[in-house]
């Protein structure tokens, strides 16, 4: 399972839904939140929280932000791991996949007691504390070596004043600036009506056991812990979660049982030996004594005429109903984990292509239901990511953005132009609204190489088309050289082709 979500790992795609939104500015957002996973290794961070999400059926990674390290006074959005899953706890009331339905989330940590003093100036008597009240117990928090600190994000009602431009945009007059408001001024943008409402906003505090370490109110009306979850059951109120792992746990035990009743019979089973009277071996003892030990070409032994000649007693036999039982459980494991003998590799003898390919198919979909979850945390994360962008990507700089290809570019955004219309922004990060979908399957590079496989199928049986598309081909193989070959054919194709143009009746002839 964990192969096939490494090898089709969901990837975020950003689209416009409203007037202030663009097609340009969308792929520059898709293209920073895809630089945002890159810089972050967010791939690290998917697949730790995946493992434990297929093991028990939940895992978790969470969104944050940190100092630029070129420009401290600017703040970039990464993606970090969270190791342990059970240090994440979620409103128990919350229902939606990832839990944004609740009132609050927590994540904690342990850090040394020297740590600790160091970073926050604070030292602990313990023992003037008395024990705690609700909650977990006194050693859970704190011990001769180590503190635990928590992070907690609670959400809050709070009231803020939106207002309507002439251009129909909303803005939130709390958040916006005398400079915009300005701009907008200059562009014969003005306000049109205002209306008081209450939007939830989230308060983010890190504390101990003992203190209110820090806070601050959380950027984005979004949790930026991403819960990831297996399979999840409601009975009678109470939800329970699981792994791949619950239901194939008896069904192993019983095969770890009747191969140990095998290994068992055959170790209490005698060994095969010879009958042989005493007179027949008298004279060659030493080479019946060897004869489980050496290679010996022959056994001489004495005639008697009393008993015939030495026989070996027939091998032990295994009993057929251990070993039919043993196969039983096998299978057993198989159903309950929906990882059949196609999915593994281990191709069924004598059957057709097309009952391999069912097969693979039936458990590609026992197993789907972890693809689906993980592209939906994925999914919600770009939602976190796309609500931080124009807090803290809401100036005029030049950002580096990377392509689906692995390509990188850079693009100034929020630039002023002034166009015929007016004064413009030109990769406006702070306006418009966007939504965001995942692709699963496989990934670009593997594409590539099929994309590459196919076009050469295509020119074998039409080698036409490497006159009008031969630079395509070439960019797609992986061998070193190919984009420069790639840009040699480019040259060579026919007016208007590369540029995408129409031709004009002199260049068509």
């Amino acid at each position: 399972v964990m192969g096939n979500i490494r090898q089709n790992m969901p990837s975020i795609k950003i689209d416009p839904i409203d007037d202030g939104a663009d097609k340009e500015t969308a792929d520059v957002l898709e293209d920073l939140t895809r630089q945002i996973e890159q810089s972050s290794n967010a791939r690290n961070a998917y697949i730790n929280a995946a493992k434990p999400q297929v093991k028990m059926g939940f895992g978790a990674w969470r969104v944050n932000t940190q100092a630029n390290t070129k420009d401290i006074f600017e703040q970039d959005i990464v993606i970090l791991p969270i190791k342990n899953p059970f240090t994440v706890y979620v409103d128990p009331d919350a229902v939606k996949p990832q839990k944004q339905d609740g009132r609050f989330m927590i994540v904690s940590e342990t850090m040394s007691r020297k740590a600790y003093e160091s970073q926050y100036g604070k030292k602990i008597d313990v023992s003037s504390i008395p024990n705690m009240g609700l909650g977990e117990t006194k050693a859970r928090w704190y011990d001769s070596d180590s503190v635990r600190v928590g992070e907690y994000f609670i959400k809050r009602k709070k009231k803020v004043t939106l207002v309507q431009l002439s251009d129909g945009t909303v803005i939130n007059s709390d958040e916006i600036s005398e400079k915009d408001i300005e701009l907008y001024r200059q562009n014969g943008i003005t306000p049109v009506r205002e209306r008081e409402v209450e939007q939830e906003v989230i308060d983010w505090y890190k504390l101990s056991a003992f203190d209110i370490l820090d806070y601050q109110e959380w950027p984005s009306g979004l949790f930026p812990i991403i819960p990831v979850y297996g399979e999840e059951d409601n009975i009678e109120g109470e939800t329970f979660i699981r792994g791949i792992v619950r239901a194939a746990k008896d069904p192993q035990r019983m095969y770890n049982y009747w191969n140990s009743a095998a290994a068992e019979t055959m170790a209490l089973q005698p060994k095969a030996p010879f009958l042989v009277t005493a007179d027949q071996v008298k004279n060659y003892k030493r080479f019946w004594d060897s004869a489980n030990v050496d290679n010996l070409p022959y056994l001489p032994y004495e005639p008697d005429g009393a008993a015939p000649p030495p026989q070996r007693l027939a091998p032990p036999i295994m009993q057929s109903g251990i070993l039919q039982q043993a196969q039983i459980s096998a299978s057993d494991i198989q159903q309950a984990t929906g990882v059949f003998d196609a999915s593994t590799g281990n191709l069924p003898e004598q059957r057709s292509g097309r009952a391999v390919i069912a097969l693979q198919n039936e458990a590609d979909l026992g197993q789907s239901l972890y693809m689906d979850n993980l592209a939906g945390a994925i999914e919600h994360t770009g939602k976190v990511i796309l609500s931080l962008i124009p807090k803290y990507y809401d100036t005029q700089r030049i950002i580096r953005l990377r392509g689906e290809d692995d390509s990188v570019r850079f693009a100034e955004i929020n630039k002023p132009i002034l166009t015929p219309d007016g004064m413009k922004i030109q990769n406006d990060l702070t306006r418009g609204k966007y939504d965001v979908r995942v692709g699963v399957g496989p990934g670009y590079k593997t594409r590539r190489i099929e994309a590459a496989s196919s076009m050469i199928e295509l020119a074998r049986v039409f080698p036409q088309v490497l006159q009008v598309a031969g630079d395509l081909v070439a960019k797609n193989f992986d061998w070193p050289g190919s984009d420069e070959i790639a840009e040699r054919l480019r040259k060579m194709l026919p007016p208007g082709i590369a540029e995408n143009q129409e031709l004009d009746e002199e260049q068509q002839a």
